[in-house]
């Protein structure tokens, strides 16, 4: 009997670690339409690479290796991936099994990632142009002149070339670009074969700090307090839960409402890991669709972007951002004013 009972718990434990490794067959969320997580992963990486080769100007072989990749579940990593890069039609078109995604460069927009259904995207691109004077006319940190300060006499910089150097010693640290500041002095520095100081690279979480500066900023300014309600107009209407969400609390990341990559247990429970990528430019959508529920659904912005929080700090000016880039340059707009602060950004 003993055995019998033994022999049950063991198949039992099979069935459900082998439950635990077939993903979902449908959406977390009933507004969400479902897409796998490998037509998501291939998605993320058609939008990567694009970027990488027609924003970065980056080796494409490079860049699959050290970025494109990074947001493909692990079991999909190890499937055949095609990675078509047009380059005279600017696109990029990656399949892994039968599924294809594809991403394609809209001038100043960056790169974008085509909806599952339509062969392009939701808006008009626009160009973007700047009023600020050349970086090379103005110094670090305003722009990209050269320092003329002496080396810190305290600093030893040997070992602080040593140190720099041992941040690109293993290849398998994947770093791409470091700079060490010392007192506002930048005494560090040193990039990849293929990147200069001027390459713009992927901001990942980075695009967080920003937008807490950004709010910080708009906070300064008296648009708003920190303990204020959201100023998300779908979440000010009458009856709407979301009404008590709070600024702390969507900068805390602790606002409640969900948001999922929709196949978590690849992740490791992170939830966040991939947002409903390829909708094109459905934010408001999203935050509104549901009470109590907002999914992150563009798939042309970067970290920080696709989020209540980016909401948040897009309320002065009423409109959405496009990228981490237009993170970086609107910090500099408000702590500096139109007229400085023109240097290259290395984020998306």
């Amino acid at each position: 009997m003993t055995m019998r009972i033994v022999a049950c718990i063991v198949a039992l434990s099979a069935v459900t670690l082998a439950q635990r490794a077939v993903p979902p067959t449908r959406s977390h969320h009933p507004d969400v339409p479902y897409q796998a997580p490998v037509s998501l992963g291939a998605a993320t990486y058609a939008k990567v690479l694009c970027s990488a080769v027609f924003v970065s100007g980056r080796d494409a072989e490079e860049a699959k290796q050290n970025s494109a990749y990074f947001l493909m579940t692990e079991p999909d990593r190890k499937k055949p991936i095609t990675a078509d890069v047009d380059r005279q039609a600017k696109r990029v078109r990656v399949t892994v099994e039968n599924v294809t995604r594809t991403a394609a460069f809209y001038g100043d927009q960056g790169c974008v990632i085509h909806p599952v259904d339509r062969d392009g995207v939701h808006f008009t691109p626009v160009p973007v142009r700047t009023t600020l004077p050349d970086a090379a006319s103005q110094p670090w940190p305003m722009g990209d002149a050269p320092s003329g300060e002496p080396w810190p006499a305290t600093l030893d910089r040997a070992r602080m070339q040593a140190a720099v150097d041992l941040a690109f010693a293993d290849p398998a640290g994947l770093t791409a670009a470091m700079i060490v500041v010392h007192k506002g002095q930048i005494v560090g520095e040193r990039y990849l074969p293929g990147i200069t100081k001027d390459t713009q690279l992927e901001s990942w979480s980075m695009g967080k700090s920003l937008t807490a500066t950004l709010v910080g900023l708009v906070i300064k300014d008296g648009a708003f307090g920190l303990d204020d309600p959201a100023p998300v107009a779908d979440w000010r209407r009458p009856g709407d839960p979301r009404g008590a969400i709070r600024v702390r609390d969507v900068m805390h990341m602790s606002s409640g409402l969900s948001f999922t990559g929709q196949d978590d247990r690849w992740m490791g429970g992170r939830g966040d890991a991939i947002a409903a990528r390829g909708k094109g430019d459905d934010v408001p959508a999203s935050l509104a669709a549901n009470q109590g529920r907002a999914i992150a659904a563009r798939g042309e912005a970067g970290a920080g972007d696709d989020t209540p929080a980016g909401r948040v700090r897009d309320h002065r000016r009423g409109a959405l951002f496009q990228g981490s880039a237009d993170l970086e340059s609107a910090v500099r707009h408000d702590r500096d004013g139109p007229s400085c602060c023109s240097g290259t950004g290395n984020l998306f």
